[in-house]
């Protein structure tokens, strides 16, 4: 008896031992890909200004989005890295048949 699931369940985690872990790693790496797609976004206008004046931006101009994304990617960082000993942990510790 085949259980049916849908895709999207599979990668945003759902279908997972601990989906919690993953649906929460799924909505911050997604929440995160779009804030990155903004700090592209804001910094492509700085390097076109760049090109066309010859003229780097000034410190000010970027070092906010450099913070913004530093900060985030650290806890990110954390927050995975703990989500792969909770995962090596969990593995570890299965009973299995033998």
């Amino acid at each position: 008896d085949e259980e049916s699931t849908l895709i999207l369940g599979h990668i945003l985690g759902f279908n997972d031992k601990y989906p919690i872990i993953a649906v929460i790693s799924s909505i911050i790496l997604i929440i995160y890909n779009a804030g990155r797609g903004w700090v592209t976004w804001r910094v492509s206008g700085l390097r076109d200004q760049e090109a066309q004046t010859f003229v780097s931006p000034a410190k000010k101009d970027y070092i906010k989005c450099h913070r913004l994304h530093h900060y985030f990617l650290k806890w990110i960082f954390l927050f995975s890295l703990a989500s792969l000993v909770w995962k090596i942990g969990s593995l570890l510790l299965t009973r299995i048949p033998v």
